[in-house]
């Protein structure tokens, strides 16, 4: 651990606190693997194996599917390691069901049979996957909702001195990790800048669990939807797919505060103790999350039981602290940086990480802030 401030501030490596890490690749998976695992996932979701419907539908192709990798060993195969169910040692109930005598051995004598071959299409899997379709057919709603904005001129106006900005180095466009979406900021959602002019403070939970809200948005094509849904927007900024950005704060935070006439909230830095009941966690002593957000702490934790950054259970708050004047990010990956040989990992089962956990005395945490505030208003 660093022993001095100034050793911080001249380490070689601060400079690259601000830059996000690069995305390691993922190996996709053989399309056989996951066509038997989305089987997996309904069988668990649902407590019991697809079955045949009357009419076409998803579960029915799935159980379809089933039965294909059950009657083709060198389909079950590929998948035997996979199948921790033990789906694949039952065998197919028949369904004297569509029926068609032959003599042929190789011609298939059900509808479901040619139905759940589906190794026999994969070299046309991309033009059958429905699911791509069901994308565009959600994109094409969301750009429906979206109308042209009456009252662009003042909007143009903000969005020019945004790219003024970027053009100059006062700001960055980032990624969009572990961020707020809030009121007066911008993001970059597929390549276009949006503005967000107001949030509904009429708050719901969604069909997920989390809390919801509907917003004001504009875009910077001259559209705008003012009934965008925050969780949605949210999705998409995350989705590596939609590449997801943010346009940060102006860099010097004392200009704002000047043009703003009074002191300037950059944030807040929160200490948070877990209280989930996992032994691997509560036995831990001096285990805290050293977090930072935009918003109130409030909104930020909302949902810390759905959350793997919360570790999935309840918190409980231990001090927090409103930032004025100074970057509050810095300030958050500054303590980061000073406990960095003091940091806990935790992995769920997807392999994402929580990484915001340290084991140190929070007089020590406490201490730290203070001492950093403190030079930092020199």
């Amino acid at each position: 651990m660093k022993n001095s401030l100034d050793s911080i501030f001249e380490d070689d490596d601060f400079g690259e606190l601000t830059k996000q890490p690069e995305k390691r690749k993922i190996e996709k998976l053989d399309p056989e693997v996951t066509k038997f695992q989305e089987i997996l996932d309904f069988i668990e979701r649902e407590g019991r194996e697809p079955q045949k419907t009357d009419e076409w539908s998803t579960e029915r192709a799935l159980w379809a599917r089933l039965r294909g990798f059950r009657d083709k060993k060198e389909r079950s195969e590929k998948v035997k390691k996979y199948d921790t169910l033990k789906i694949l040692e039952k065998k197919n109930i028949e369904d004297p069901e569509f029926v068609v005598e032959s003599t042929s051995s190789e011609v298939p004598n059900k509808l479901d049979d040619i139905l759940g071959a589906d190794d026999m299409l994969d070299d046309f899997s991309s033009l059958l996957d429905v699911s791509r379709y069901k994308k565009t057919v959600k994109a094409a709603d969301k750009i429906g909702r979206r109308k042209h904005s009456t009252n662009f001129s003042k909007y143009k106006v903000l969005f020019d001195q945004v790219h003024k900005d970027i053009a100059s180095g006062h700001r960055k466009i980032v990624p969009f990790e572990q961020y707020d979406i809030e009121e007066g900021r911008f993001y970059v959602q597929n390549g276009v800048m949006l503005y967000i002019v107001s949030i509904s403070k009429d708050t719901f939970i969604a069909d997920n669990g989390k809390l919801n809200s509907r917003m004001h948005v504009v875009y910077e094509n001259g559209t705008e939807n003012k009934n965008l849904l925050l969780q949605s927007l949210a999705s998409s900024l995350y989705s590596t797919e939609r590449h997801g950005r943010m346009v940060t704060d102006l860099v010097n935070d004392e200009t704002l505060a000047e043009s703003f006439g009074e002191e300037y909230t950059t944030g807040y830095i929160y200490i948070l103790k877990s209280l989930s009941q996992d032994p691997n966690i509560s036995k831990l002593e001096n285990l805290y999350k050293i977090g930072f957000t935009r918003n109130t702490i409030d909104i930020r934790t909302a949902n810390a039981e759905k959350e793997l950054t919360y570790l999935y259970a309840p918190i409980h708050l231990i001090l927090s602290a409103e930032v004025k004047n100074i970057n509050a990010q810095l300030l958050e990956r500054t303590l980061h940086h000073v406990f960095g040989d003091k940091q806990v990992e935790f992995q769920s089962e997807d392999l994402k990480k929580a990484t915001e956990w340290y084991i140190v005395p929070i007089d020590e945490i406490e201490e730290k802030i203070n001492g950093i505030i403190a030079e930092l208003q020199k």
